[in-house]
């Protein structure tokens, strides 16, 4: 049973991080949110490395279920018109905003759970489809942190981009 204390902790513990991440310091809100991001992808990256059966989640990815393009140029281009769009996506729902959190924050939360899913389950694109074992090595050695960084630069950049604002939050 979760008492009013416990429920006051965890309702203070999302305003201290909503509080960072709608800082009015860019560089504070890009460290909050990537910080968000990277604690959601490392956790959905765990837990799918170990509870999840190989390669489930291959057919969820549009990308993944293209076969090799035929030329590294290709490829590149496509993994590049892929990343554009999302970014596109993202930047269109920062658009919309409840109390101080853009929705393109959100979404980017949203996609490092499933990201980080797609790396614990071997449901890559491209290269292998083995599973990548939890590793501080692995997060150098691969492009995907540098594109989830890249995402979490855009959101905060774009940020101010807003057409619509719900004052108050949900009832």
């Amino acid at each position: 049973m979760v008492g009013p204390k416990a429920t006051g902790s965890v309702g203070r513990i999302s305003e201290r991080i909503g509080r960072y991440v709608n800082h009015d310091d860019g560089l504070v809100r890009f460290v909050s949110l990537w910080l968000v991001v990277a604690s959601v992808f490392t956790a959905a990256w765990i837990l799918s490395y170990y509870l999840l059966p190989q390669e489930i989640l291959r057919g969820g990815n549009p990308a993944a279920a293209a076969d090799y393009a035929g030329s590294v140029s290709r490829e590149f281009l496509t993994l590049f018109g892929w990343n554009v769009a999302v970014s596109l996506i993202a930047i269109t729902a920062n658009t919309f905003r409840s109390v101080n959190t853009p929705l393109g924050y959100v979404i980017q939360v949203i996609q490092a759970s499933r990201y980080g899913a797609i790396w614990g389950t071997g449901s890559l694109a491209i290269g292998t489809s083995e599973r990548i074992a939890p590793s501080l090595a692995v997060l150098v050695e691969r492009s995907g942190p540098m594109e989830i960084t890249a995402f979490v630069a855009i959101v905060v950049a774009t940020r101010s981009v807003m057409l619509w604002h719900q004052e108050s939050g949900p009832r």
